[in-house]
């Protein structure tokens, strides 16, 4: 191509762009909610959005099927336009698509993508592969990549809608994670609709909560963010990753949920809420856009007004955190809560105790799994995360040397650790050994490197009847027992010294015990994904000791 004198000018391969955007979505469950939130945006005027969604695991395939306002060909065209107008913003209508990029989802995991689409009585139906992306981008400078027409203007009785098939998917195809992940943002910002994924109904249920505040815009704050209302919601349980936080929403669209600068704080794992930033939405663009199109649901912290949001969220969250903080410091002051307490430790003891005698059984099987010779290794053991006595290379006990350099580094002589990022120590790692070389040296927790986290702890607390009878908090690995769930407190009318109340706390403990060990298995890959039986598990429990508690108080 020969180029006349003034007339440069930039050019874009765009096969290449759309694999380009594609590379951003990973995981099934991104890529699903792409579409199903395109499903749920776009839908004739007072229609309920209803969006069916099919993973077949064996084929690696996926559709999803919407009642939605469907596409004629020119709406087809604009689908498939890479960094196209949003039609429904330029309709005056707020919505989340800003980069037309999200039509290429498909091919960050797959090799193909049908589009099948009814509208006003028309069906229309096409289909793209990578393959023929692939070979339109080594073509040089291409302007379209073809679609291959299954359908053409097909006069139909079917009522508008769209169906997206996605074939030959090479990601994991897991319907667990991808309920879960639809279930997170589906309660943010589209409660009223209807998603079904393989029969399962995905409901978004919002935590309950014991307290709310709310902190209204002032002075600086205000001519940044505008008139602006931070809700701020207490859980009487810590809450799981997906529901914490402050949801960061422009004119409807969620664009992230943070915690801000409070984020693993004591206390946080409680909060949660929502900010509506009007403005937001209209920083997409610029030097330093507010968001871009990855739909990571982060902000970037680089936009001026994102740090305002940042900075007032934080500010906030903090003052109902120390609060609850100070809450639970006097709650624990009382004679009745010291009594509680020394129970709790001492079921925490028990607990600790096995669970460090089943981390040694988990790192035996594994090393003859992984065929190691020796019955540990550093990278077998389950974090007991216990202040038991370890040993360390160094001194005259007898031991056996394990591996050639430790673990994360011990944390040095003044006794400051350097957290769970900490650079891995040079002298060998040991376990004890009748017959061993003197080699070793005990020492107490203390002294050497803590895990990230402690062990396990169990805590009464009031968490209200219609709460379980026990959670455990992760982030703390903390079993708490609800002393208002109708068994415990029935039982504590005899006295929190009684036996009936020790065995019961002591059953408790134990049941939410082994869940929270499924739950260590999943985080140190024992096993992929056990929350359908702990889910299950969980239910039965409650079940069947409310059935109990009902036929004690009668």
């Amino acid at each position: 191509m020969t180029t006349s004198p003034g007339s440069v000018s930039v050019v874009s391969n765009v096969a290449r762009d759309i694999l380009q955007s594609a590379g951003v979505f990973k995981t099934l469950p991104v890529v699903a909610w792409e579409y199903i939130s395109n499903s749920l945006q776009y839908v004739d005027q007072n229609a309920t959005p209803k969006v069916v969604v099919q993973i077949n695991v064996t084929k690696r395939s996926a559709t999803i099927s919407d009642n939605g306002a469907g596409m004629d060909l020119d709406g087809l065209q604009n689908f498939f336009t890479m960094h196209g107008h949003n039609q429904e913003r330029l309709a005056g209508k707020a919505g989340r698509g800003m980069f037309g990029t999200g039509k290429s989802a498909a091919f960050g995991i797959a090799n193909g993508l049908v589009v099948r689409t009814v509208r006003n009585g028309v069906r229309n139906t096409v289909k793209l592969g990578r393959l023929d992306i692939e070979r339109e981008a080594a073509k040089g400078n291409v302007t379209s990549v073809p679609l291959n027409t299954v359908e053409l203007d097909v006069k139909t009785n079917e009522p508008n809608g769209t169906t997206i098939t996605i074939d030959d998917i090479s990601a994991k195809c897991d319907v667990r994670a991808t309920i879960a992940f639809v279930q997170r943002h589906i309660g943010r910002s589209h409660k009223s609709a209807e998603v079904i994924i393989n029969d399962h109904e995905v409901e978004y249920e919002e935590p309950a909560f014991v307290e709310e505040r709310l902190f209204q815009t002032e002075g600086v704050v205000r001519a940044n963010l505008g008139d602006a209302s931070l809700r701020v919601r207490v859980s009487p349980v810590p809450l799981e990753d997906g529901q914490r936080g402050i949801d960061i929403t422009s004119q409807g669209v969620l664009f992230e949920t943070t915690l801000g600068s409070v984020e693993g704080k004591e206390m946080s794992q409680y909060l949660f809420g929502d900010l509506e930033v009007a403005d937001l939405i209209n920083q997409g663009t610029g030097p330093t856009p507010a968001f871009n199109m990855t739909r990571d649901m982060r902000l970037n912290i680089e936009n001026e007004l994102v740090q305002a949001v940042h900075a007032f969220i934080s500010s906030k969250l903090d003052d109902v955190r120390r609060d609850l903080v100070e809450q639970d410091k006097q709650r624990k002051r009382t004679e009745e809560a010291k009594r509680l307490q020394s129970q709790a430790d001492g079921i925490a003891k028990l607990l600790n105790d096995d669970f460090v005698e089943y981390s040694d059984k988990i790192s035996r099987v594994r090393a003859t799994v992984s065929g190691l010779s020796r019955d540990a290794s550093p990278n077998n053991k389950l974090d007991s995360g216990s202040d038991h006595d370890s040993l360390l290379f160094g001194g005259d006990e007898s031991v056996e040397v394990v591996a050639e350099t430790g673990g994360a580094g011990g944390a040095p002589s003044d006794g400051h650790g350097s957290g769970g990022d900490a650079e891995r120590a040079q002298n060998p790692q040991v376990v004890g050994a009748d017959d061993g070389d003197p080699l070793g040296r005990n020492v107490k927790g203390s002294e050497s490197k803590k895990p990230a986290r402690g062990g396990f702890k169990v805590e009464y607390r009031s968490l209200g009847a219609d709460e379980y009878r026990a959670t455990y908090d992760r982030e703390s690995r903390t079993i708490i027992i609800n002393l208002d769930f109708p068994q415990m407190a029935t039982a504590s009318t005899q006295g929190v010294d009684s036996v009936t109340f020790q065995h019961l706390s002591n059953e408790v403990a134990i049941t939410e015990y082994a869940i929270a060990i499924s739950r260590e298995l999943v985080y140190s890959s024992q096993y992929s994904d056990p929350s359908d039986y702990i889910f299950e598990i969980r239910q039965t429990i409650n079940r069947i000791n409310r059935k109990f508690s009902e036929g004690i108080s009668k």
